[in-house]
């Protein structure tokens, strides 16, 4: 018998509905191997053809509760997570699916388990299914639940090393969107622990605009509510220092500043 990603690479490849299915029947009843089975998976969803009945078959199902059960601490399945990963992101494009991922209890967590957890090419194929669902209101606010900000406004995703710039300016916009949208959910405190580290600023300046943005619509609808901002000083007296340092990146960056700072 050939290894098990060619036999699954060869029935991808043929576009047989049936195979899916016998997969997600096998992890659910018969012990499958996990990594066996998210490797089986990774190469179906590569055939477009694969995909609908993949779908229909519960495949999606299998995946988050392999997600669930994932060791980030383990190395030897770093492979095992890219696969799943790319399994869910394919699976996802699809609205009815994003819907079917959110309502399953585990979904979102993983999900957002999955944006801390991993990095560089597999980080950012995750974080677009995030982006991607947090583009309607039903998925804004399941993400909100789920406290979404705090993951969002973490090193993790803003300036670790491994984390690619797209993702980082990606994790930004993604904040000033939802920001604008739910002003009254933005978490000053964790914007503050985020973006400034012993005084000084963890993210570029392009970023810092997404973020200062963000704040801009929260200190906005504090206004119209007749509510002061209250025990979050630190990034003002950043601000007012940065411009008093003339440590500006661009007449953007130098212009949004002044703007927030003369509020």
């Amino acid at each position: 018998m050939p290894p098990l990603d060619n036999l699954f690479s060869t029935f991808a490849k043929k576009a047989n509905p049936k195979i899916s299915q016998d997969v997600v029947e096998k992890v659910y009843f018969a012990g499958f191997p996990s990594k066996d089975a998210s490797m089986s998976l990774s190469a179906l969803s590569m055939n477009s053809r694969n995909i609908s009945g993949m779908r229909e078959s519960g495949s999606l199902g299998v995946v988050i509760e392999m997600l669930r059960r994932v060791d980030f601490d383990n190395r030897t399945d770093q492979t095992h997570i890219a696969d799943l990963v790319r399994s869910v992101s394919i699976l996802t494009e699809d609205k009815d699916t994003q819907e079917r991922l959110m309502s399953n209890p585990y979904g979102v967590g993983a999900i957002l388990r999955l944006c801390l957890n991993t990095s560089g090419k597999v980080q950012e194929r995750i974080f677009n299914v995030l982006d991607s669902m947090c583009r309607t209101e039903v998925g804004m606010k399941m993400f909100l639940q789920h406290q979404v900000f705090e993951i969002l406004l973490s090193p993790e995703m803003l300036y670790r090393s491994s984390t690619m710039q797209t993702v980082r300016m990606g994790t930004a916009q993604l904040i000033n969107r939802v920001a604008t949208m739910r002003p009254e959910e933005f978490p000053v405190p964790l914007l503050e622990a985020v973006m400034i580290v012993n005084g000084e600023r963890t993210v570029d300046g392009a970023i810092e605009m997404q973020l200062l943005s963000a704040l801009l619509s929260h200190l906005t609808w504090l206004t119209n509510e007749k509510r002061l901002l209250t025990d979050c000083t630190s990034i003002f007296v950043y601000l007012i220092d940065e411009i008093k340092a003339e440590s500006f990146e661009d007449l953007e960056h130098v212009s949004g500043l002044l703007f927030l700072v003369s509020l």
